[in-house]
């Protein structure tokens, strides 16, 4: 028999400025409008064990600081997977059973990030 893991996924959307010093393409401030994933292990078994209007309630704050910035400002590098692991850190602070955060720059291209206990 196989285990089953179950994860509950929450999106937003930002849009932010950033740019990557000494990249050819990347390095003078430019902008995306990025997709941000969120996905929380839940418990087998238990309905309703993580509330999507509670996840709002804790990491909307997160989101928010993000959006309309200059990324530069909060993040050194702030490359798509900086940005997922910026974020994967601030969410994780908050005590929700954060496991995969998914930062999209675009339709075609994005970073993801899996942690685990």
């Amino acid at each position: 028999m196989f285990e089953l893991k179950h994860y509950i996924f929450r999106k937003y959307e930002i849009s932010s400025a950033h740019y990557l010093p000494g990249h050819p393409k990347c390095g003078v401030v430019h902008g995306h409008n990025y997709l941000i994933e969120l996905g929380f292990e839940t418990r087998d078994g238990e309905p309703l064990f993580l509330d999507f209007a509670d996840i709002d309630l804790r990491v909307g704050h997160i989101i928010k600081h993000l959006d309309h910035r200059l990324l530069n400002d909060l993040i050194k590098y702030p490359s798509v997977e900086n940005i997922a692991t910026y974020l994967f850190q601030e969410v994780y602070k908050t005590k929700l059973p954060i496991r995969i955060i998914r930062v999209h720059e675009d339709g075609r291209s994005y970073c993801e990030v899996v942690g685990d206990d």
